[in-house]
């Protein structure tokens, strides 16, 4: 009650939540999935059908919704997620052990910029996705208590 008294949100005091067709463990400072990025796990799927073998990039992969839905979905896709936080690696490859598609999962810790990008171990992608953070700095003092506090959070560890 305390946490919640808090405006902690709630995945976090659950400590997992299901996105799309998985349950995922959630656990701060790693951001929450959103609603609308099911949008895009479905958009993803429609993108992907008829590939044989596809490969997937997911750049930002936080808890890996966006990987660990299309990997559950499609039984032979393989899937390269990159985050540069640790924390966001680290909660990727626990949720991947969790539904048990860590053989076709790559995740990479490293920073994707305009110049740069870690190394991945494929060249070649059928699709490459990305939903990042999309709370500016300037918006900070418009939204929820809950989202104001994490994010503030967030630029701190950063």
């Amino acid at each position: 009650m305390t946490c919640r008294l808090l405006r902690m949100p709630l995945q976090y005091i659950l400590g997992e939540w299901d996105f799309h067709s998985v349950t995922l463990r959630m656990k701060p400072p790693v951001f929450i999935p959103r609603p609308e990025t099911e949008q895009l796990v479905e958009l993803a799927l429609l993108c992907l059908q008829g590939i044989k073998r596809p490969q997937v990039l997911e750049i930002g992969c936080g808890s890996g919704a966006i990987s660990l839905s299309l990997l559950h979905s499609v039984g032979d896709l393989q899937c390269v997620a990159v985050d540069q936080s640790k924390h966001a690696t680290d909660l990727t490859m626990l949720n991947a052990s969790n539904l048990g598609v860590t053989d076709r999962l790559s995740v990479v810790q490293g920073k994707v910029t305009e110049k740069s990008m870690p190394c991945l171990p494929h060249e070649k992608f059928d699709l490459i996705l990305s939903n990042p953070p999309y709370v500016l700095r300037k918006d900070l003092l418009n939204v929820e208590p809950e989202i104001m506090m994490f994010c503030l959070v967030i630029i701190y560890i950063w």
